[in-house]
């Protein structure tokens, strides 16, 4: 709340100055408007690495920080920085598509949701790189929410002859399947990469991949 307020107060500042130069009031650096429009962000700049995801995930500071820097910095660096951004989420994305298919959709009770997430980690990255004031967005928007559904509603093939335990894994593949949804939907929407985030998610997989190796080692 508080780097929101000085976020908002620098803004109003900004706007102020601006005004006032249409106005022929001329207003340097040095100027007590002009410091204070400069600590106002700075000191909200700080702040955003606390700023949550509203997921309650990492702080996505980058949400935070990008609008802080078309103060801070030529035009053309800002959009050099917000391109590597996406990129570095779409990459992000990739990741977190191939963990899936590696951990769950190799099995036979996951194999229908292969084509599912192939194809949401491809809307997901148009999502990401496309404008929102582009016309595609009007496509790609109701794709990329419908494909996201689809993952969510999506349930295992539980083999009739499955072990209790073996049946809880599989349900268990499930959540992680639509945590991963989530994560991509995350990143997407606030197109910066959330490391932490990924990380972790990454991480179960990995567990939930030697378990399932551990569970099936008995029949192979």
């Amino acid at each position: 709340m508080l780097a929101g307020a000085l976020f908002n107060r620098a803004t109003d500042i900004f706007t102020t100055i601006v005004d006032l130069e249409q106005s022929g009031i001329h207003i340097t650096r040095q100027d007590e408007l002009m410091r204070q429009c400069s600590d106002c962000f700075s000191e909200a700049l700080s702040l955003s690495q606390n700023v949550k995801h509203h997921s309650g995930e990492e702080g996505v500071d980058e949400l935070w920080g990008e609008p802080v820097k078309v103060f801070t910095m030529s035009i053309s660096d800002y959009y050099s920085s917000r391109y590597r951004k996406i990129a570095m989420a779409m990459r992000e994305i990739d990741n977190i598509g191939q963990s899936i298919h590696k951990t769950l959709c190799n099995e036979p009770w996951f194999s229908q949701a292969a084509d599912l997430i192939d194809d949401f980690i491809s809307i997901s990255k148009n999502e990401c790189e496309v404008l929102r004031s582009d016309p595609d967005y009007f496509s790609i928007w109701p794709e990329f929410v419908a494909d996201g559904e689809k993952i969510t509603e999506f349930i295992a093939d539980v083999p009739s002859d499955a072990s209790i335990e073996l049946e809880r894994h599989i349900k268990r593949g499930v959540l992680l399947l639509r945590s991963g949804k989530d994560i991509i939907s995350w990143i997407a929407n606030v197109r910066v990469p959330m490391p932490v985030s990924t990380e972790r998610y990454l991480s179960h997989c990995e567990k939930y991949h030697q378990h399932t190796k551990q569970l099936l080692s008995p029949y192979t």
